[in-house]
């Protein structure tokens, strides 16, 4: 049996969402008849989200210049995988020899390399486990049909990361397990249309997409590189002070309390394990659940103001330039650079309208001993801050004489020291001349003695 029309499989469309349109357009009765034009076998794994068995399609269909990396890369969601596991020589060589077999499984078991090729080319954990169900828009059903007179699943909508439809600004439709059938999108109904309201999940899911995109495209990750970038970006907004010395329920507490952290709670596809944020100083410092999708959410997490300047910092750090605490390209990338940061600006914005060590705590959310370590580290600003509170206090002290010289227009320049003893003594430390000026203005109760001559 052989297929009368095979159609071009689109640039971002699923090896999964091209195999279903070759069975809508072969008039099969069954999956199964589907599956041996297409693998050679009749209980080929019909799995959208990795084929087991896509070297059959190559082998039938490729013009030669399609190669089996290129078609997992592009047309499957092991492309947001695959750049994390290229560094390493014998996975990529594992990887390749168990796409390339022509078997399912080896001594009677038809599932174990399908469970192999699960585990390492999409760095299956158990730490970690994602859900991968089917993902459509509307919108993009509608304009696919219109354009091609068919829809197909898109590959960047199949990511675990992937939420909302940036193109069309709505949340995606899911349906849950494909039952081991050939399905279309435009076979689905339901879902909603009403775009997504809340505005933070919308730039949180942005940022994320942003960077996932960035990564697809990439050959390789750097994940010591990603983690010296990580820890020099997370000192310059002042999360840290000390890549030695860090309070991991500090960390932990920042992570929730921000937009990334909210997104995981609301998210997913498995994404909600990553709310907590326990994972993150095991990331960084530990060096351990070293998760693709771990360290998406962790660089997204570093208080991007733009989708573009997230994924735009991933990729300079990639390239092995390292960005300093002061804003400077480093030649060298050492961890000796990490110490070396400057106050953070929004540091210095709450240092401009605190008036104590308490409302400085409150207002960024940190201990008294990582207020005096900003301090300490920022002579400058440690002498600004001091300078103004100061200022503040003597121009209290002076109003407060002013308030009680006006309130008792008889009193005495003794009874007026003794209503505010601590007042009188700072003006007369700091602001002598002002001081004089209040006391002049109160007659003097003593009676001038006259000259005997």
């Amino acid at each position: 049996m052989s297929l009368a029309y095979v159609p071009c499989i689109e640039q971002d469309e699923t090896v999964y969402s091209w195999c279903a349109t070759i069975h809508g357009l072969s008039a099969n009765l069954t999956s199964e008849a589907t599956s041996r034009q297409l693998f050679g076998i009749s209980h080929a794994s019909r799995q959208h989200v990795l084929p087991s068995r896509a070297s059959e399609l190559l082998r039938r269909f490729s013009d030669g210049d399609q190669s089996l990396e290129n078609l997992l890369r592009r047309h499957t969601v092991a492309g947001l995988f695959f750049p994390f596991a290229a560094r390493s020589h014998e996975r990529q060589e594992a990887i390749r020899e168990l796409m390339a077999s022509k078997q399912v499984g080896a001594s009677g078991n038809q599932v174990s390399a399908a469970q192999t090729l699960w585990r390492t080319l999409l760095c299956h954990t158990r730490s970690m486990p994602l859900d991968y169900p089917l993902k459509w828009c509307k919108f993009c059903v509608r304009c696919d049909q219109d354009r091609l007179g068919r829809s197909y699943w898109h590959v960047q909508h199949q990511w675990p990361t992937s939420m909302v439809c940036h193109r069309h600004a709505v949340k995606l439709n899911t349906y849950v397990g494909s039952g081991k059938k050939w399905l279309l999108p435009s076979a689905l109904s339901g879902g909603s249309e009403t775009p997504q309201e809340d505005r933070s999940f919308m730039v949180a899911d942005a940022i994320i997409n942003a960077l996932a995109s960035q990564i697809s495209t990439m050959e390789s990750i750097d994940t010591r590189a990603l983690r010296v970038a990580a820890l020099v970006r997370m000192q310059r907004l002042g999360i840290i002070h000390s890549t030695h010395s860090v309070r991991h329920d500090r960390i932990e507490h920042w992570f929730r309390a921000g937009a990334i952290g909210a997104w995981c709670q609301n998210a997913s596809c498995g994404m909600s394990c990553l709310a907590s944020g326990e994972w993150l100083p095991k990331l960084l410092w530990r060096q351990k659940q070293d998760h693709p999708i771990r360290w998406i959410v962790a660089w997204a997490a570093l208080e991007w103001s733009t989708p573009e300047e997230a994924a735009s910092a991933f990729l300079i750090c990639q390239k092995g330039v390292s960005e300093g605490a002061n804003g400077q390209l480093l030649l060298f990338a050492a961890d000796t650079t990490l110490n070396a940061q400057s106050t953070p600006e929004h540091v210095r914005r709450a240092f401009d309208v605190a008036a104590s060590y308490e409302e400085a705590m409150t207002l960024l959310s940190a201990s008294r001993g990582d207020i005096v370590r900003w301090l300490e580290a920022d002579p400058e600003l440690r002498r600004c801050w001091r300078s103004r509170l100061l200022t503040e206090r003597v121009d209290k002290a002076a109003l407060t004489l002013i308030v009680y010289r006006s309130k008792f227009p008889g009193i005495s320049r003794e009874a007026l020291v003794d209503l505010a003893p601590k007042d009188v003594t700072l003006l007369r430390k700091h602001r002598r001349e002002l001081l004089h000026q209040i006391m002049a203005s109160i007659p003097a109760t003593r009676v001038r003695q006259l000259g005997l001559f």
